[in-house]
């Protein structure tokens, strides 16, 4: 089931065109990964995606129906952002952060249920946060600040999760743990996966398909097999890498010779 999708997408961000004439159909079930590197635009695209920036031209449909025509409500239910830095603005519990995620699906002026906390309770256990439940925000560290914004998101439930840099201030265990989670969430819930990253040997283990942005406009995406190559990735970072075998494993290196 295609649950997000771009017909004829052209994204622009200060005079620089990131995408041009973009068609993705994001199906359920599936994992994207969005690789560029600095100022390609991959954070621009994602807050397109999500009806946070404009587009110059082209149409984003969620669940087949014109993104620009949904509530802001409806299209938290069933898309959630992943920012690159999240802050606490008031002075809140772990807890208590977690758990306005659950907002989108409230009535107006309506609390959070039970149920709403049993959801807030398994993100936080899910991201190894549910000991941490009655400090506030502010006494976490930089790694556990992100997994708390990781819980707060899966906390909204959403049906398509747009992640922006998820690896960031994560140790390599906490890594692994939140991309099992995001894997787990794709083969039980059915949920798309669209997240920008920086490493290129984490997408090609994880993403059904790649999605390679040059920062001059031009895009090439297909699964990592295809994409992923020596020349395609020495275009996008302006210089040589190279894939090494070790049995059935591979990964990709730069040439270090200076």
């Amino acid at each position: 089931m295609t649950l997000l999708s771009t017909h004829h997408l052209q994204v622009s961000i200060a005079n620089q065109i990131v995408c041009r004439d973009l068609n993705l159909t994001l199906q359920s079930g599936e994992i994207y990964g969005i690789l560029g590197p600095n100022g390609s635009g991959k954070t621009t695209l994602l807050h397109t995606l999500a009806n946070l920036h404009p587009a110059d031209a082209g149409d984003i449909f969620l669940g087949g129906k014109c993104l620009s025509t949904l509530t802001p409500k409806h299209i938290a239910q069933q898309l959630g952002i992943l920012f690159q830095d999240t802050t606490a603005v008031f002075a809140q519990t772990v807890f208590e952060f977690c758990l306005n995620g659950r907002h989108p699906h409230l009535a107006r002026f309506a609390f959070e249920s039970e149920a709403d906390k049993n959801i807030a309770a398994a993100a936080l256990h899910a991201m190894q946060l549910i000991k941490k439940s009655a400090q506030y925000v502010a006494t976490l560290s930089g790694g556990e600040r992100r997994r708390l914004a990781i819980a707060t998101l899966l906390t909204q439930t959403p049906r398509v999760y747009l992640l922006d840099e998820p690896m960031n201030h994560l140790d390599i265990h906490h890594q692994l743990q939140v991309l099992q989670h995001f894997k787990q969430l794709t083969e039980t819930a059915r949920a798309t996966v669209v997240m920008s990253l920086h490493d290129i040997n984490i997408a090609q283990h994880f993403c059904h398909s790649i999605i390679l942005l040059f920062g001059d406009g031009t895009y090439l995406q297909g699964p990592p097999s295809l994409v992923l190559t020596e020349e395609n990735l020495s275009r996008l970072y302006q210089c040589r890498l190279t894939q090494k075998f070790a049995g059935a494993q591979s990964v990709w290196l730069p040439d270090y010779a200076l």
